[in-house]
């Protein structure tokens, strides 16, 4: 029987979840000879507990204690029954009705014609299978007997099931049939792969997955064709818990899943809050993570999520293009107020973090006096001091106002696009220098700072920090791009690379070898692969106070020989150093290119002396493009040396009055001068 069966849902309710359900399972499929419709609607009955709750009655408690032997012969009689009947289950409604009458069940056999062509022994086994499963209990010696309440409850509730079903398949007849015109892919999970293979679906070896072949009826396959998604609980929660796991220190009421950045403090963090976040709860929970010390930035979705039914592509696509949408009114809002105060902020001079730095101003300004310019129509507002700041930022938090609150007299450095549009800038404190922050819902990322001219430059260079910028700027004669931070050397990296194709590009990463991750080389080396640049990195181990110290400034301010000796030892040192032999010939620029590496080898531990031996190596070069050179190579100088070594223990092994004539030997590995290194002479 396909359609007159008994129901999973009349058995399986709620009050059974504390069985063994693979154990219920083998006992509904042994005794029900069910299609595989059936089937397949049982195994996702019981996986999704999507269980019918029946009234609360004696066969609630009674099917609860008895275990699956005992079940399974309580379903035998039903299905006896209905076999017996499988035309007649409006007589048995009527039966179950009057349940508390006792009838008489030979006159009901003849009235419902159970009796038929089967013939009374028949019967009379059927009556006995009924009694025995506990459907019918005898109330006299006769023919007399009643349904027991369990088995009036069991047949009310497989009519009810039966009429809706009826109705069900009236009215898919009566619509057209959903039939699919290509492959469609299915969402079929392990468990019930072999029910829809059995309905035909097939699987795709290449793409691994399960998809209904073309001019298949798809309502066979309903349950698979949207892709299943788990119900979330709490995507507060487990955002929040990414935050933390990112560095973030969470505080009272955050996260905040609003749609805006929110910034927090993160590890390490002793002024200023080097972390931030933006969280949704429409559609999908999604959120950023973004934490500028070390660098990462985790795109987060709850891993619960669920939407009651998937979206179209055309969902999406309208859905990206408004976020998209409003992500760029946020850009360009921020980027309006900060031109605003750039219009009225007067070029910097000199400035205390200037001074802490040891470097000059370069395209850089201050934060003017309030009175100066008019920010009401702004997230943006100035105060006279850090006093005042610290009092207008709790204020405006108290009246749930969202205005950031910049400082009279902190540097402004403006953060622009590849077409030098101002998109936001970095404001850096005229205390200490510690704080730095952005304007908020600001287009910080691919934005950047450049000091000097960047138009046909041949040789460019990236750097995090505008003081790291500055000085190798001052240092180099390069033009050099600030890109603020580490997480956004690639994104400015990509933007310069396309500005221009054919430059050389290096970026001066900063060492932060004290942390757990060196985050500085390991985005520097990132965005190096991304564009084709070449990494060049400050090292400290020979320095005092070495632990402080990360950047190039940092190096700079140290040990500026040093400073000197690592960028020409460096690949753009060495590259720099090429150029300068390209008006010779082939051969005397091997003999400048032997010295070059000669002279770092031999004073590596001497950066003061390699720097001057180099300087005076850079002017016989000029005097070799003039023809005024006799450099000899490396190798023809050694040996010189070693004539010159062997001549003079002869003279020492003379008379002593013949020791007068002695000959001196250049010092190349410790001294620089005219007349001894092999050149200037």
């Amino acid at each position: 029987m396909d359609v007159i069966v008994l129901k999973p849902e009349d058995i399986v309710k709620r009050h059974f979840e504390n069985l063994d359900k693979n154990s219920l399972k083998m006992a509904l499929r042994a005794d029900i000879p069910h299609s595989v419709h059936e089937v397949a609607k049982l195994d996702k009955l019981l996986e999704d507990k999507v269980l019918m709750l029946a009234e609360k009655s004696a066969i609630a408690d009674k099917i609860q204690s008895v275990d699956n032997e005992q079940l399974k012969s309580f379903v035998r009689g039903i299905k006896s029954a209905m076999d017996f009947n499988e035309h007649n289950h409006k007589q048995l409604l009527d039966l179950a009705t009057y349940s508390n009458n006792a009838f008489d069940a030979r006159e009901f056999a003849l009235h419902t014609g159970m009796v038929g062509d089967q013939g009374v022994v028949a019967y009379d086994k059927a009556l006995q299978d009924l009694a025995d499963a506990g459907i019918l209990k005898s109330v006299d010696d006769g023919w007399k007997y009643k349904l027991t309440d369990e088995a009036a409850y069991l047949i009310k509730q497989t009519y009810n099931v039966v009429e809706a079903e009826k109705v069900t398949q009236q009215e898919i007849s009566a619509s057209q049939a959903n039939i699919s015109a290509e492959n469609h892919r299915l969402f079929v999970p392990y468990e019930q792969k072999d029910v829809a293979s059995s309905l035909g679906a097939r699987w795709d070896k290449e793409n691994k997955y399960w998809y209904a072949p073309a001019g298949s009826d798809l309502d066979k396959f309903k349950p698979w064709l949207k892709e299943p998604v788990r119900e979330f609980i709490s995507p507060e929660t487990e955002f929040a818990r990414q935050l933390e796991a990112h560095g973030l220190h969470l505080e009272s009421g955050h996260p905040i899943m609003d749609g805006r950045w929110h910034r927090l403090k993160v590890d390490g963090d002793r002024t200023g809050k080097s972390g931030a976040y933006i969280g949704h709860l429409d559609g999908v929970p999604r959120g950023t993570v973004k934490n500028f010390k070390t660098g990462q930035e985790t795109n987060w979705t709850a891993k619960d999520a669920v939407v009651k039914s998937v979206p179209s592509s055309l969902d999406i696509e309208r859905a990206k293009a408004a976020a998209e949408a409003k992500q760029k009114a946020s850009y360009n809002q921020a980027a309006d107020a900060a031109k605003l105060v750039l219009n009225h902020a007067q070029p910097a001079q000199n400035h205390p973090y200037l001074d802490k730095k040891g470097v000059a101003a370069h395209g850089v300004y201050v934060v003017p006096d309030k009175s100066a310019v008019n920010l009401d129509n702004t997230n943006l507002a100035i105060a006279n001091d850090w006093r005042e700041a610290k009092a207008m930022r709790e204020n405006f938090k108290a009246n749930g106002i969202e205005k950031q609150v910049l400082t009279k007299g902190d540097l402004i450095v403006p953060a622009m696009n590849e077409h030098g549009d101002v998109r936001t800038f970095q404001t850096i404190s005229g205390n200490n220098g510690s704080f730095k922050s952005f304007v908020k819902g600001g287009e910080k990322s691919g934005s950047f700072h450049v000091i000097g001219d960047l138009n046909n430059a041949k040789d460019v260079m990236i750097a995090e920090g505008y003081a790291t910028a500055a000085t190798l700027h001052e240092q180099t004669g390069k033009p050099v791009v600030v890109a603020f931070d580490a997480g956004n050397l690639s994104p400015a990296a990509e933007k310069v690379r396309a500005s221009l194709p054919d430059a050389r590009i290096y970026i001066a990463a900063d060492n932060d070898r004290n942390n757990a991750v060196n985050t500085g080389i390991e985005k520097a080396n990132a965005a190096a692969e991304k564009i084709d640049a070449k990494v060049i990195v400050p090292q400290f181990d020979k320095l005092d106070g070495a632990e402080k110290l990360s950047d190039w400034n940092d190096l700079h301010k140290a040990n500026p020989h040093d400073f000197v000796a690592q960028l020409a030892t460096s690949d753009m040192g060495r590259q720099d150093f090429t150029d300068k032999l390209a008006n010779l010939p082939p051969e005397r620029q091997e003999v400048f290119k032997g010295w070059y590496d000669y002279i770092n080898e031999k004073l590596a531990n001497h950066p003061e002396a390699r720097n001057t031996k180099q300087a005076s190596l850079e002017q016989e070069i000029l005097k070799a493009e003039q023809g005024n050179s006799n450099l000899p190579s490396v190798a023809d100088y050694q040996a010189q040396q070693a004539v010159k070594k062997q001549a003079a223990q002869v003279v020492t092994q003379q008379p002593t009055q013949q020791a007068t004539v002695a000959i001196q030997a250049p010092a190349v590995d410790t001294t620089a001068g005219k007349g001894k290194g092999g050149f200037d002479r």
